[in-house]
């Protein structure tokens, strides 16, 4: 298997540390591949409240299918992602707590010196409330994060609920899943959600089809869907693998000012991850 994706998100309340390799395959335009390092952990933690610090880094390589594109791609091929981030969770009355993250990001091709249009600004906030009788947990808020290729604020809004010992799910927005517990250590999960990437590339790129030859965007937005195993072992470690395919599929380039340059019309296609990753205990944000 080679599969691989973003799994990894600022979106994600836990604090965890992980490596994730993936592939986004269309049966057109590119073959999107991208290495994924996250760390987050707790600086301080209490029963109310803790304080996390993370950080990402990330290595997207695309793989151009040339009779589908009418220009040279070199300056939009590889891309990386660094970012750190601080989040703070507290509890709050009547089963209620907030999380607050604040993320810079630098994502580039890095071909040139670095500017501020490299740099990449996302946070959270998100109410929490735990539905003790019907053993859920309610997430409301807003996500404000570029490595989903959307460069404006969208909902958080998602109904989890562990159904038995076995069986639970998640409605809402941008994830949704049901999953089934095999003991301990082995779980299978149905998943939708929401994926992507957005990247600046720092020097000129010539576009004749849209008359275009300047910095800008490269910018891919993905809705999947698909089967994930997890397998759980040590304390906290787990193993993942997702695998499945695209429902919606978005990549453009465009200009810093956001006007389209030019629309790939990609295709839907295959998608996958595989990672590993360690969890820490925080009831604030599990």
């Amino acid at each position: 298997l080679a599969i691989l994706g973003s799994g990894f998100s600022m979106a994600q309340s836990s604090d965890e540390i992980g490596f994730e390799q993936g592939l986004f395959s269309g049966s057109n335009v590119a073959t999107i591949n991208k290495t994924k390092f996250v760390v987050g952990f707790p600086l301080l933690k209490t029963d109310s409240y803790s304080l996390s610090l993370g950080g990402d880094y990330q290595a997207t390589n695309i793989e151009y299918v040339d009779a589908d594109v009418p220009f040279t791609t070199e300056m939009i091929e590889h891309f990386n992602m660094f970012s750190g981030s601080l989040k703070f969770a507290h509890a709050l009355p009547d089963n209620w707590s907030v999380v607050l993250t604040g993320e810079g990001q630098i994502s580039s091709n890095f071909e040139n010196d670095m500017g501020g249009d490299d740099v990449f600004y996302n946070g959270s906030l998100i109410f929490r409330n735990t539905d003790i009788e019907n053993n859920g947990i309610w997430k409301i808020g807003v996500i404000y994060d570029h490595q989903y290729g959307i460069d404006t604020p969208i909902p958080w809004v998602t109904y989890s609920k562990q159904v038995t010992e076995r069986f639970g799910y998640q409605l809402g927005i941008p994830e949704m899943y049901a999953t089934y517990n095999v003991g301990q250590s082995h779980q299978f999960t149905a998943f939708a959600k929401l994926d992507g990437f957005m990247g600046s590339f720092n020097d000129e790129m010539e576009v004749k089809v849209s008359d275009f030859e300047d910095t800008g965007i490269l910018r891919q937005t993905s809705v999947v869907s698909g089967i994930g195993y997890q397998f759980n072992f040590l304390d906290n470690f787990s193993l993942n693998i997702d695998a499945g395919f695209s429902l919606y599929n978005n990549m453009t380039v465009e200009d810093h000012d956001g006007n389209e340059v030019y629309d790939f019309d990609y295709n839907n296609g295959f998608y996958g991850t595989i990672g590993v990753k360690y969890r820490f205990d925080n009831k604030l944000l599990d």
